[in-house]
C-alpha cells in the first residue's frame, strides 16, 4: 500500500481495498484512500474510506467525511457496521441519512433507550415501535414502553404481540 502511496498511483484501488479487508489493515488503507480520491471520485473509495474509519474507531473523522461531499453508499456501510457490531459508527451513518428505523435499533444496542424512542416516533412504523417496545421492557424502562404500546396500539394487528411478550417477561 506504501508504495502506491508514494507512487501516487490509485489505478489499482479495487485491489487494494480487497487486499486490505483480507488482511484487516484498515489503519494502513486510510492514506491510500484519502491518496486515491484526489485524483478518483468513485463509490468503493468513499465507502471504503468510510468502513476503515468506523473499524480503526476514528469516528470524529468518519463523521465529517459524511457530512462532506462523497459519492459513498452510506445505507450499506451502515449495515455493515450495524452487522458487525459498530453500532456508534452505524449511528452517526444512519443520522446522515435519515434511516431512522435503523438510527433507532442502534440506539437499543447502545441501551440509549429514549433516544430510540425518539428515532421511532420519526421512524413512525409499527415494526420498529414493537422492536423499540421490547427493548424497553426487557431493560425495564416501562414508561418509554408505555410510549411505544400507545402506539402499537394503533395498529391492532399487533397488540397482541406486545401483550404476549409483554406477559412473557412477567409483568
Amino acid at each position: 500500500i506504501e508504495s502506491f502511496i508514494n507512487a501516487e498511483d490509485p489505478s489499482e484501488y479495487v485491489k487494494v481495498c480487497s487486499e486490505a479487508n483480507d488482511s484487516e489493515i484498515w489503519a494502513a488503507l486510510i492514506p491510500y484512500l484519502l491518496m486515491a480520491r484526489k485524483t478518483m471520485q468513485e463509490n468503493l473509495i468513499d465507502t471504503e474510506l468510510i468502513y476503515a474509519y468506523a473499524k480503526t474507531g476514528n469516528l470524529t473523522e468518519m463523521e465529517k467525511f459524511v457530512t462532506g461531499p462523497n459519492v459513498a453508499n452510506i445505507q450499506t456501510i451502515g449495515d455493515r457496521c450495524f452487522s458487525e457490531g459498530l453500532y456508534q459508527a452505524a449511528k452517526i451513518l444512519f443520522i446522515s441519512i435519515n434511516n431512522n428505523s435503523k438510527l433507532a435499533l442502534c440506539h437499543i444496542h447502545l441501551e440509549e433507550y429514549r433516544e430510540a424512542v425518539e428515532a421511532a416516533k420519526k421512524a413512525n412504523n409499527v415494526s420498529t415501535w414493537k422492536q423499540v417496545c421490547f427493548a424497553c421492557l426487557r431493560a425495564e424502562e416501562f414508561r418509554l414502553a408505555a410510549t411505544c404500546g400507545l402506539e402499537v396500539i394503533k395498529y391492532p394487528d399487533h397488540v397482541d404481540d406486545v401483550v404476549v411478550y409483554y406477559s412473557d417477561l412477567g409483568h
